[in-house]
């Protein structure tokens, strides 16, 4: 990892001793806080103070200047031995009140918590802006030849410089691990959730309660809106989760986990599959959109949209069957939308189960698709279906393995249909209970369908997620 270093002022600066850094005001610390949150300020600016960066400056700017003209800085008549302990006091004191600064910024964060990158290791900012001041001592103490001060304390410098550096690096794995839980069982997703919000998250879904009447799961089977109402809510929040498509109001527009985490997490998992396999991988991002609704493709350009603020284009390919007239006036005016050039892509077919295509042409299984578009292997960061109760018979085919080589589906934004009674609850336990998703956004359709019909959103987590041997875990 790179460190930043301050720069070094060209200008004269005031004696080193009577320098001293004065303490940080209230309104400084807010601001640091506000820094901090929002990503603003120069690379030391949630970790230093102005005053903090300027004393450092002019100290350096002090030392060089007093080694090139060949004297001693500030006290010409002390004895080495007295120069150094004065350096090297002036410097622990710089240390002690920038370890305040920080606790103190450290606490600001406890109380008012931002879920943010984890801030970089004090002492490793800190030893690497003294670099400069250890470099100019060293450079003094080797002109002062009468005594054998000089040397000594030379020697006692390098090793609390190392030191320092020790103990930085000790810190920085401390805390990198803080935040590896979340990381590794989202794919990612959530790297900087720290592990103990991400284990309240675990204990949430350990806890969940599935069904108000376990013993008659069925139980208002036949009125849609009262089943819903009494099954399967969400377990798992995105606290940034937004609802994507049109004027993100009414029937169509479906609900996203925390949208700028996904341009990050398709960079790690680029990273990651670079270092573990031998063969380049296709592992940019893609979607599936299955069934184009009332609003067009207002989804799939937001979707684009938002991806490309952060660089990240996306493979987008949408899926809706030809030779209906509703269909055809849809389709037509949909695909008029999409702009030359763009990563959507429209397929006039639909998608059904794998044993229910009689129609080649006008309907594919989700398998044959994914060889059709020579997908085999690649994960799909989001599947959007929203065909009309096509979700009950191809649901299994998301996650047959064997037959697609597909590797998982990061997210499931689907509105399911009514509540057929042979497949409705094998629906849920087959994404939650058996594929390891959690739900994290439900929305009844009241619009059209008096609670019907449901908005469903499912996370895709690492199987060990779910696992009690992993809620102890240590940080």
């Amino acid at each position: 990892m790179v460190i930043p270093t301050a720069h070094i002022s060209k200008e004269a600066s005031p004696a080193v001793n009577s320098i001293r850094t004065p303490k940080l005001t209230s309104q400084e610390q807010e601001t640091n806080l506000f820094d901090m949150k929002n990503g603003g300020g120069d690379d030391t600016s949630f970790l230093l103070s102005s005053h903090e960066n300027e004393r450092i400056q002019q100290t350096a700017a002090a030392i060089t200047s007093s080694t090139n003209s060949n004297t001693r800085p500030h006290h010409p008549k002390l004895h080495p031995l007295q120069w150094w302990y004065i350096l090297l006091t002036d410097t622990i004191s710089d240390i002690s009140n920038a370890i305040t600064s920080n606790f103190q910024r450290y606490i600001l964060l406890q109380k008012h918590p931002s879920d943010q990158d984890k801030p970089p290791s004090f002492l490793s900012r800190h030893c690497q802006h003294y670099l400069p001041f250890f470099s100019s001592s060293t450079a003094h103490s080797i002109s002062l030849r009468k005594s054998n001060a000089p040397k000594y304390m030379f020697c006692l410098s390098c090793i609390l410089l190392l030191s320092l550096q020790h103990v930085s690096v000790k810190l920085q794995l401390h805390e990198s691990k803080k935040f590896d839980l979340a990381k590794e069982q989202s794919f990612g997703y959530f790297a900087t959730t720290s592990n103990d919000k991400w284990k309240l998250k675990q204990q949430r879904v350990k806890e969940a309660t599935r069904h108000a009447f376990p013993d008659d799961v069925l139980r208002f089977i036949d009125e849609p809106n009262a089943w819903y109402h009494n099954n399967w809510d969400p377990d798992f929040t995105c606290q940034h989760e937004r609802k994507i498509g049109g004027s993100s109001l009414g029937d169509g527009p479906k609900w996203l986990c925390d949208p700028h985490r996904l341009a990050p997490s398709i960079l790690y998992r680029q990273q990651h599959q670079a270092t573990t396999t031998t063969e380049t991988p296709e592992s940019g991002c893609l979607i599936y959109s299955i069934g184009i609704n009332t609003d067009g493709l207002n989804f799939e350009h937001e979707i684009l949209d938002l991806l490309h603020k952060d660089d990240m284009n996306c493979e987008i390919h949408v899926f809706e069957p030809e030779n209906e007239k509703f269909n055809n006036e849809m389709i037509k005016s949909s695909t008029l939308s999409i702009p030359e050039g763009s990563s959507i892509t429209f397929h006039p077919w639909g998608i059904k189960g794998s044993t229910d295509v009689k129609d080649p042409y006008r309907f594919k299984s989700f398998q044959d698709t994914i060889n059709l578009l020579k997908h085999n292997g690649r994960d799909i960061d989001i599947l959007k279906v929203d065909c009309k109760m096509c979700e009950w018979n191809i649901y299994h085919d998301w996650f047959d393995v064997g037959k697609t080589g597909i590797g998982h589906i990061g997210q499931i934004l689907v509105e399911v249909h009514g509540s057929p009674e042979h497949v409705v609850n094998d629906f849920f336990e087959t994404l939650v209970n058996e594929q390891g998703y959690v739900i994290f956004h439900k929305e009844a359709n009241t619009e059209f369908y008096g609670g019907n019909c449901q908005e469903y959103s499912f996370l895709k987590l690492r199987r060990d997620f779910f696992s009690s041997d992993y809620y102890n875990r240590g940080t």
